[in-house]
């Protein structure tokens, strides 16, 4: 059978889907692709029991949450894995600025969640409009050096579910812990401002959360991603046709390595076999942190230096005090009777999708 045929099959099967079976069916496939060796194995049951849980409902008052970084392969070796296992969606790493942390809690050493901030959207229109920026300052005028995306947002269970615990993650990602070590890091473009977007369209971990402004939605159509085996069968067609091109996507011979590989890779091939992707409904809340009260005049270039305070305390301690009271205390009321266990996606490795399927959406 031919690639173009694979391809066809392959969308036709994808394209039936609803978003959240999209989603689903992407981890099942990244998780099953895995290989762990025996000594793996035990590492990442030992991650599991590592998540935070409570003894009793209210243990939540007894957190006190920190971020620790992940500065070094190992540490984000540990990351990588986490963030799979316990994300509904798969991970696709960019090129450019990144920087990924855990939020643990310091008195049990447990993970409460991950974190990661990269390069940010390019474009997204609800926060353009916010903003109210033009192409050229973001491009022309390197503005968009100064925000980053929210690329993970990610809480443990059942600390997300029964305590908000979202909303505490989204909150530390615009602390000044975070915040001043990605200026550390990347000294000549000082934090201004943070995008991030919702999974699954509304309500969502986002909704009436303070300093996360509400941008709107996005269009909604997006392109459907192949699945990965016949993504690499697409890789291994260009690298025989188009070696220089696919060369020059993925930074060979030390080259340089161009933003979104995988999407210019899909893209090429499929352009030049004459199949279009298919596309889902599925519209997404956006979401802008200014940290700055002048930060938007900042952007548009209406000011070349920041001069007002910072929009908010956002001292972690201090988020932390106010996620308690306005949103934790509230939901374990109506939750603490249902607490749920551990989310880990490690039951879906070594079953069929059917299996996966009938857990993760038909339940």
């Amino acid at each position: 059978m031919s690639l173009k045929k694979h391809i066809q099959e392959n969308f036709d099967h994808l394209g039936k889907m609803t978003v959240r079976e999209y989603l689903t069916y992407r981890k099942w496939e990244q998780l099953n692709m895995l290989k762990f060796s025996p000594g793996e194995q035990v590492r990442l049951s030992q991650l599991k029991r590592s998540l935070w849980y409570p003894n009793e409902p209210d243990d939540y008052l007894k957190i006190k949450p920190d971020l620790v970084f992940a500065d070094n392969k190992a540490d984000v070796k540990t990351w990588m894995t986490l963030r799979n296992f316990i994300h509904a969606q798969v991970y696709n790493q960019n090129v450019g600025r990144t920087m990924r942390c855990f939020v643990i809690d310091r008195n049990s050493g447990r993970y409460l969640g991950v974190l990661a901030l990269a390069s940010d959207f390019v474009v997204i229109g609800p926060r353009e409009k916010y903003i109210g920026w033009t192409a050229d300052n973001r491009t022309k005028d390197k503005r968009l050096n100064f925000t980053a995306m929210a690329q993970t947002i990610c809480p443990t269970q059942p600390f997300g579910f029964n305590y908000t615990g979202g909303k505490l993650m989204a909150l530390l990602c615009c602390s000044d812990k975070f915040v001043n070590k990605w200026n550390e890091k990347y000294k000549k473009q000082a934090l201004i401002g943070i995008t991030t977007t919702s999974l699954f369209g509304r309500p969502s971990q986002y909704t009436r959360l303070k300093y996360w402004h509400d941008c709107g939605d996005t269009a909604g159509e997006q392109f459907l991603e192949p699945s990965e085996h016949i993504y690499q069968a697409m890789k291994e067609w260009m690298k025989k046709r188009y070696k220089k091109e696919y060369d020059g996507f993925v930074g060979a011979n030390g080259g340089k390595v161009v933003s979104r590989p995988k999407t210019r890779i899909t893209r090429f091939v499929l352009s030049r076999l004459g199949v279009r992707a298919p596309k889902n409904n599925a519209p997404r809340g956006v979401y802008f942190c200014l940290l700055y009260k002048d930060g938007r005049e900042f952007l548009r270039m209406e000011k070349q230096k920041i001069l007002a305070k910072p929009l908010f305390d956002n001292r972690l301690d201090v988020l932390f005090d106010m996620w308690k009271e306005r949103y934790a205390k509230n939901r374990i009321k109506n939750t603490k009777d249902r607490i749920g266990g551990h989310l880990f996606y490690d039951d879906m490795i070594g079953t069929t999708w059917t299996e996966t399927r009938e857990k993760y959406i038909k339940s």
